[in-house]
């Protein structure tokens, strides 16, 4: 997939820095401890395999244990608990709802439920161009499973939680020859703008599950997504033409329902209208 390495980490941790920056949002020191902690392990599994990898963090912390002779723990409570809350950002809601907001660890509490719905969400909206390999993009060296993913991040230019709008706030930008023919994805192929419609419609899943552990203090009922596709064509000035897409995906008939209901107008601009029409040189901005 794309990068999980040093630069995702730092990003989770501007992400969540940004999520919990409201004037009444307050951590105890201990409590930003363990949220460092999770954001640090989030990921790990990864390194056993990635399915299931937000099960397999357990199993990576005995190896290093093992291997270094050294304790990454010394209490086991506080282990298991920021395991716990490592393992909620992927998988089913089950995982934030079985976490105590109530838990004790060395006589202080900690409010689990709450920093795993922190460490999730912001963990979402960290899938920015920091984690694509752009060069071996531009270059064409990356595994054809690959590309997608790390296509949606290099595109992905800004990604930021806006409290005042209640909103997360996407800034693509697209080159016209990424929207003309379809990618490997898992077993079959798909049109990057249509993976780009399920990845948004995603992360609006994600912000309304995970904020409902965390009102009063974040609160989110919309994605606000703006696309800009670089054309090959250049204007009278040597630049590249653009077109504009823009759309808002709502907290209206969650969870059942898909991306065409949520943004009626985006419904025809599918991957094949889009290749068609930039084809011909006939797609134009859309707004709604």
């Amino acid at each position: 997939l794309n990068n999980h390495g040093e630069g995702h980490i730092k990003t989770v941790i501007k992400r969540a820095s940004q999520l919990v920056s409201t004037p009444d949002f307050e951590l105890t020191p201990y409590e930003l401890y363990v949220l460092l902690m999770g954001i640090h392990l989030h990921d790990i599994g990864n390194l056993k395999g990635r399915a299931g990898h937000e099960e397999k963090i357990a199993s990576v912390i005995a190896d290093i244990d093992r291997l270094t002779l050294s304790i990454a723990f010394a209490d086991v409570v506080e282990k298991e608990t920021i395991i716990d809350i490592a393992r909620a950002h992927g998988g089913s809601c089950d995982n934030l709802l079985s976490l105590d907001n109530e838990a004790m660890i060395l006589d202080q509490r900690v409010r689990a439920q709450y920093i795993a719905a922190i460490i999730r969400l912001a963990d979402e909206i960290s899938d920015d161009v920091g984690r694509a390999s752009n060069l071996l993009i531009e270059n064409g060296l990356l595994p054809e499973k690959s590309v997608i993913f790390h296509l949606y991040s290099h595109c992905l230019k800004t990604a930021v939680y806006k409290p005042e709008s209640k909103c997360i706030s996407y800034i693509f930008m697209v080159d016209e020859k990424y929207l003309l023919d379809k990618f490997k994805f898992n077993h079959a192929e798909v049109f990057f703008i249509d993976e780009l419609y399920e990845r948004t419609l995603k992360t609006f899943k994600e912000a309304v599950m995970c904020t409902k552990f965390l009102r009063p203090y974040i609160y989110i009922d919309k994605v606000r997504v703006s696309i800009t596709i670089i054309l090959e064509d250049k204007n009278e000035y040597d630049r590249n033409k653009k077109i504009s897409l823009q759309y808002d995906i709502d907290d209206i008939g969650y969870p059942e329902i898909d991306f065409g209901r949520l943004c009626p107008k985006m419904a025809h601009l599918t991957g094949e209208y889009i290749s068609d029409k930039l084809k011909t040189k006939k797609l134009e901005d859309v707004r709604c």
